[in-house]
């Protein structure tokens, strides 16, 4: 299990609507930090997640696309640490819909500017990203119409939490290193926030993604669902380098082989009940 290290995420390069082209290849951050206490896995989430699995098993496949739990694809522009900020927004709006039955988009903004400091561009950790906010805004984190995304250009805008809540987060949930553990989170609570080497994914186009490369994690996406019906079987991650890249925007990659180190440090959060 990977218990002992985390990485400092960031990707440090233009990234936009129209990402990635032969002649200009992504240049990607290896930022490594040592991995704290805080980070240990949280033990009654991963409890409830083995009764989950006990009783009810799981689906041969899920996407929270389709079932209406996922916001549209966005592009960071080149800011780096902006996989962060769409990251968490996307896993708290996945959580927030699962639990509470609304799809109310959040404000990436708020979390560079505020949640990642002044160098918020430069990258990040989603779990210190949700812990400012639970530290900070009691949990609560702004609607994206009242802190629209302004840090595109790789300067995080001024921080403002003067704005109209869209959620509020209750907890942090650091998930073991697992795949099993990724895909119960995945229909048990929603939208599961991941860290991988995205090496391999500077050139996608499409399909599914094998033998993608992996020496340490340098960039963070939203696991949205999986499918284990395909040959191979997949994961369908939600990426924020605009819908021209990829598969208007998504990533598949082979389940059940740890591509990417897709299993390597998922996290995800409790949201309030409504």
């Amino acid at each position: 299990m990977f218990a002992v290290v985390v990485f400092l995420i960031g990707v440090i390069a233009a990234l936009s609507s129209d990402f990635v082209d032969a002649a200009r290849p992504v240049r990607l951050s290896k930022l490594a930090v040592r991995r704290g206490a805080g980070h240990a896995v949280d033990r009654e989430h991963m409890a409830a997640l083995q009764a989950y699995h006990a009783t009810h098993g799981l689906p041969t496949s899920i996407n929270w696309v389709t079932i209406g739990g996922v916001t549209p694809v966005m592009s960071q522009g080149q800011c780096g640490g902006g996989c962060v900020a769409y990251t968490v927004a996307a896993n708290v709006e996945g959580v927030n819909f699962a639990t509470n039955h609304k799809l109310v988009p959040l404000s990436a903004e708020e979390v560079v500017a505020c949640a990642m400091g002044t160098s918020g561009c430069d990258g990040g950790w989603p779990a210190d990203a949700i812990q400012w906010f639970l530290s900070n805004t009691n949990g609560e984190i702004c609607t994206a119409a009242s802190m629209p995304f302004n840090s595109s250009d790789g300067i995080p805008g001024p921080c403002s939490i003067n704005c109209t809540t869209g959620a509020q987060v209750t907890k942090s949930i650091n998930l073991p290193a697992s795949e099993l553990a990724i895909a119960t989170s995945l229909v048990m609570n929603g939208p599961v926030a991941v860290a991988v080497d995205g090496t391999s994914w500077a050139l996608y186009t499409g399909g599914i993604l094998t033998n993608c490369t992996y020496s340490e994690v340098d960039h963070t996406a939203v696991v949205v669902g999986y499918d284990d019906r395909s040959n191979p079987p997949y994961w369908l991650i939600k990426n924020s380098w605009g819908t021209s890249w990829g598969e208007n925007g998504y990533i598949r990659i082979a389940k059940g082989t740890n591509e990417c180190g897709v299993k390597e440090v998922p996290t995800t959060v409790q949201v309030r009940r409504l």
